[in-house]
């Protein structure tokens, strides 16, 4: 089995072929450069005391003085240019010899003490450049050292004896022999060395392309399991178990550790033997790491539960994976077989593999956390309403493919403002929490629980048809009103909650519609009185959906800000109910104006709009009242006349989308406020839009505020291009106006009013409106003279000047 770490994930370079030697071979040419200075150094120095004569004297310096222009030719000229040659070694180890040779000839041939600087040249070219070097050393030595010493002897007329001989034999044979020997052990360390860079090589390419894989995005857990089989290869171990526990993720109970996973990836002859043995809920008996180390492991068995299977004998290593101070991991790697200790290299390499894996998994957990907070809800920890779009379109898909059924119940907590109004957001907040556990337990696996928004929750329930639909609503209603909330003022409080539900494909014939059908049953649901339910088939009737706009509006009338978010909201509702299923075959009938419902309903609006200001309570009233008498100046016809009354009563609901500091503004309005003040009309034909019986008064709303000579706004309409009932109700609301108190004046008589509507007359208002307005007060005041004086409002004390714009 594995004896050491075999990196082979990463290719092996091809050995270069270029023109240029490689960086190691030049370094160590300029140490090489620097031992023959300090030799040239010691040569000069050691002159004085070898006793020379002049005729030895002169050539040796010669020679030093050339061996000093050799290596200054080396160091300047030819190592910048690092040609081939350099690595081959040839040259410049026969260049060296020649050149001790030279010292050798001048200082006694045989006797000269310069002989031992062959050793040096000799061990230099083995070391520098192997046995091949060093045997073209010595064989040079051999040659040129013999031709000194008979040249020598010639010269001086000594014949070799045989003791010369001997001598000559002995030192060119230990030069040999040195040179061998060190060129055959600096073969052995070069090619030692260079395998060890190879491997380092591929190590680091390996581990680049590890790191590479593991930083794709992909999930934590497909990171974790990818670092324990990339672990295990890479290190060419048989054995790679990681235990991993990382920080919660939003939405878990961070009150509780989280479970620690395991991750392992066997050999081959690993994996049969554990065939079967499901070890990722397995938690290993590990001390707490104190920081990055590898650590030796005795026996590993002790590490797992008694009832795993052992594992087998040879070397195991733990390995801790932090990131930053925080152990979030442990590696656990074995080696069967094996016996010698891990290397230098292969600790380093357990150490930054673990470091990377560490950074991955962190990135990996950070990823999870980032798409979970996207689609979840951070107080209740359920998914949001962005996750329940993508849900239920995937469900939907589903259910029409299979032909089967699928419920949504749309799930409103009771009273909810209420209870945050008394109790503080904070106590809301633990009712959500304690509302969606309660939820969410009624729910079955294949079930979707989710925030919606507010105190609303909205479930997908796959599966579930029309007539098991009510059991599971009522379960809901049932099993939260047996949740009691504790609140900080000592009540306790039950949860209770109203819950409509439609079924596809019975109550609705897409997504859109199941959704509004399910909105509109649970509104009815509350119509009823609360922690009760309705189905979208309870919603056949003309009472059922009028019931449900009642309940709508109420609820938007007892608001406590107004503002564009109003607006939305109350269009969107209004959308729902007039784009019910059952819409055209009620005709005209539905949602009648006519209707005793609907109209408390929108008084109750109108009235709640008036409210906002304190300065023009009652106005729609008032101004609906003076549009009915003035219809009858007209004789309009008894359709007209209801037509004109409601209109006169809804034309200031866009002020509902108009935000608080605007509208209840104690001063004059700005440029930009009167802008915004503007938008009433435009917010108010937007919110009537989709009832098709509201569409016959929604151009009075839009128009109310055009004038007669077109530079009224919002379209400066002019003339009789202006509606008809928004040209009467736009006398009756300045009437009205005038005589009030606002905050930036006073009341104004009646008298005052009437002139200053006449004055109007063909510039902002119609003058046979306006005459028949003015013949309408004159014979009121004429049948009762305090009349006039009675209509005029001061409930109001005056209040510094604020422009009022109507």
């Amino acid at each position: 089995m594995s004896s050491s770490i075999n990196l082979k994930l990463g290719p092996r370079k091809p050995a270069g072929g270029g023109g240029n030697a490689d960086a190691s071979a030049v370094e160590m040419e300029r140490r090489i450069i620097v031992i023959r200075w300090l030799a040239i150094l010691v040569s000069t120095l050691a002159l004085p005391f070898l006793n020379l004569g002049a005729q030895s004297l002169l050539p040796l310096l010669g020679l030093i003085g050339l061996g000093a222009i050799y290596n200054l030719t080396l160091q300047i000229l030819v190592l910048p240019r690092k040609p081939a040659w350099l690595t081959g070694g040839y040259i410049s180890a026969i260049g060296d010899v020649l050149l001790v040779t030279g010292g050798v000839a001048v200082t006694g041939g045989l006797a000269s003490p310069f002989f031992l600087a062959y050793f040096v040249v000799t061990v230099t070219s083995a070391v520098r450049f192997g046995g091949v070097a060093a045997l073209t050393a010595v064989l040079t030595i051999a040659l040129s050292y013999t031709a000194v010493v008979y040249y020598n002897n010639t010269i001086n007329g000594t014949p070799l004896t045989l003791k010369d001989l001997t001598d000559l034999a002995m030192r060119t044979g230990f030069v040999a022999i040195t040179g061998i020997f060190v060129g055959f052990v600096g073969d052995r360390a070069r090619r030692a060395e260079r395998a060890l860079q190879e491997e380092l090589d591929r190590a680091h390419a390996s581990l680049s392309e590890v790191t590479v894989e593991l930083n794709r995005d992909l999930e934590f857990e497909q990171t974790c399991q990818l670092t324990a089989d990339k672990g295990r290869f890479l290190l060419n171990a048989d054995a790679f178990l990681m235990q991993v526990q990382m920080p919660p993720l939003i939405g878990q109970d961070e009150s509780t550790p989280p479970a620690s996973m395991l991750y392992v990836d066997w050999s081959p002859e690993l994996k049969a033997q554990h065939a079967g043995v499901d070890l990722s809920t397995a938690r290993l008996a590990l001390t707490p790491a104190t920081g990055e180390q590898v650590i030796v492991l005795t026996d590993p068995n002790l590490l797992l539960p008694n009832e795993h299977k052992p594992l087998p004998a040879g070397l195991w290593f733990r390995v801790p994976v932090f990131h930053g101070a925080r152990a979030i991991a442990d590696m656990i790697v074995g080696f069967m077989g094996r016996e010698q200790p891990l290397r230098e290299t292969e600790q380093e390499l357990m150490l930054t593999f673990a470091e990377r894996a560490g950074i991955a998994m962190r990135n990996a957990h950070a990823l999870d956390q980032a798409q979970k907070l996207s689609v979840t809800d951070s107080v209740t920890g359920l998914p949001n309403h962005r996750y329940f779009h993508t849900r239920f379109d995937e469900e939907m898909e589903k259910t029409k493919d299979t032909g089967g059924s699928i419920t949504v119940m749309m799930i409103d907590l009771d009273r909810f403002k209420v209870y945050n109004d008394s109790f503080g957001h904070g106590a809301g907040d633990v009712a959500l929490k304690a509302a969606a556990r309660t939820i969410s337990s009624t729910m079955r696996r294949e079930d979707t629980v989710t925030r919606y928004g507010g105190e609303e929750f909205v479930a997908i329930l796959p599966g579930v048809d029309i007539q098991t639909a009510p059991l599971r609503a009522q379960e809901i209603c049932d099993t939260l009103s047996k949740v009691f909330m504790y609140n900080p003022k000592t009540i306790f409080a039950p949860l209770t909650a109203s819950v409509g539900w439609a079924t596809y494909p019975v109550d609705a014939r897409n997504r859109d519609e199941l959704l509004n059908r399910a909105d509109l049953a649970m509104y009815m649901a509350k119509k009823r009185g609360r922690n009760c339910i309705c189905g979208a088939c309870e919603l056949e009737s003309v009472a059922a959906l009028d019931s449900v706009l009642s309940e709508v509006v109420a609820q938007l009338a007892s608001a406590d800000t107004v503002g564009p978010g109003m607006v939305a909201t109350l269009e969107k509702r209004l959308g729902q109910i007039a784009n019910s299923s059952h819409l055209e075959e009620l005709a005209e009938g539905m949602l009648s104006p006519n209707s005793e419902s609907t109209l408390e309903a929108l008084n109750a609006l109108a009235a709640s709009i008036d409210a906002k200001d304190p300065y023009t309570s009652g106005h729609s009233q008032s101004v609906a009242k003076l549009a009915e008498d003035l219809g009858d100046m007209l004789q309009l016809s008894g359709a007209h006349k209801n037509q004109l009354r409601l209109a006169a009563i809804l034309h200031d609901v866009g002020k509902i989308g108009v935000v608080d500091k605007v509208l209840l503004k104690e001063g004059k309005l700005d440029e930009d406020e009167k802008l915004i003040m503007r938008m009433h009309p435009i917010l108010g034909a937007r919110i009537l839009q989709p009832i098709k019986a509201f569409r016959q008064i929604l151009n009075v709303v839009l128009h109310h505020h055009e004038w007669y000579d077109g530079s009224g706004y919002p379209d400066g309409l002019a003339g009789q291009n202006i509606p008809l009932h928004a040209r009467i109700v736009s006398v009756c609301d300045a009437y009205h106006a005038m005589t009030s108190t606002r905050p930036y004046r006073q009341r104004r008589t009646p008298d005052f009013a009437l002139a200053q509507l006449e004055a109007g007359k063909g510039t902002q208002f119609d003058p046979i409106i306006v005459d028949y307005f003015i013949q309408m007060m004159r014979k009121r005041q004429a049948e009762n003279p305090g009349a006039l004086e009675a209509d005029m409002h001061d409930d109001h004390p005056a209040a510094p000047a604020v422009e009022a714009a109507s």
